[in-house]
């Protein structure tokens, strides 16, 4: 079963349609991803004021602290601002940047060359996929 993989998965007509698929899919996510910049970027604005009101309202709650002492609620509310700073930090940083160009249709189909992993028995004399290094 194994060996048949092995000799489809090498063969050039397999080999284009596995390329051209996962070049379709990677097409789709660029393409999402391109979306989601794009919309990141419409709303960088109220994202950039909201971080400041977070940062404030962190700089507040680490003061209370400081002053008052700890307690459960402050902890946890310090941790809830400072993942949501986090969060909108991530958002801006995407903010108006574009996906790399797309691979080539021939670097696709090299990608998974007979070279990169061996199928069946390897050399290693077990049944799994070799790498090259494998003994």
């Amino acid at each position: 079963l194994i060996g048949a993989v092995a000799t489809n998965l090498s063969s050039p007509g397999m080999r284009a349609m596995i390329a051209e698929e996962f070049q379709r899919q990677l097409r789709a996510a660029f393409e999402e991803q391109s979306r989601k910049a794009q919309d990141i970027a419409g709303q960088e604005h109220d994202l950039k004021e909201k971080l400041a009101r977070l940062q404030k309202q962190e700089e507040n709650t680490v003061d209370a602290i400081s002053e008052y002492g700890g307690s459960s609620a402050l902890y946890a509310k310090l941790d809830s601002l400072k993942s949501q700073i986090t969060g909108i930090e991530a958002l801006l940083a995407t903010a108006g940047t574009e996906p790399e160009g797309m691979p080539a249709p021939e670097v696709i189909q090299e990608i998974p060359g007979p070279e990169a992993v061996k199928l069946g028995r390897g050399n290693c004399g077990r049944s799994h996929a070799c790498s090259p290094g494998d003994p």
